[in-house]
């Protein structure tokens, strides 16, 4: 379920257990958790600004498509329920400004081994 307050588009809901979710193009913000146990595959949209929610995927990849790295907001999280480590795919030439803000946000909390020991970052 997507709201839509002017030229932002939240997505407010996700209520599918599904192996792939891409969001469409035009959304400005996710503000749920995205993914679960099944789902191999997040995309991300190119007008991604916000990310509030988690995303969980089962050793799958998740592709941001902006090069601007969105907001992270403090409960953005990646869990990975796979054996494999999940992969984070990012436009090329943004791979530290993603690493760094991911991480500015993991290493506040306690649990940033399992985090980054589950995790992979890497350029398209």
């Amino acid at each position: 379920m997507i709201k839509t307050e002017g030229e932002n588009k939240t997505v407010i809901m996700q209520d599918a257990d599904i192996e792939k979710i891409e969001v469409p193009e035009g959304v400005t913000e996710v503000a749920v958790k995205l993914g679960s146990e099944k789902c191999e595959e997040i995309i991300l949209p190119l007008s991604l600004k916000v990310q509030s929610g988690r995303f969980t995927v089962n050793g799958g990849t998740i592709t941001f498509k902006n090069s601007a790295v969105p907001v992270f907001k403090d409960d953005f999280d990646i869990r990975n329920r796979g054996i494999n480590p999940a992969v984070v795919i990012v436009p090329a030439g943004s791979l530290a400004k993603y690493r760094d803000t991911m991480n500015r946000i993991v290493m506040k909390r306690d649990d940033v081994g399992l985090f980054n020991d589950n995790l992979v970052i890497r350029e398209q």
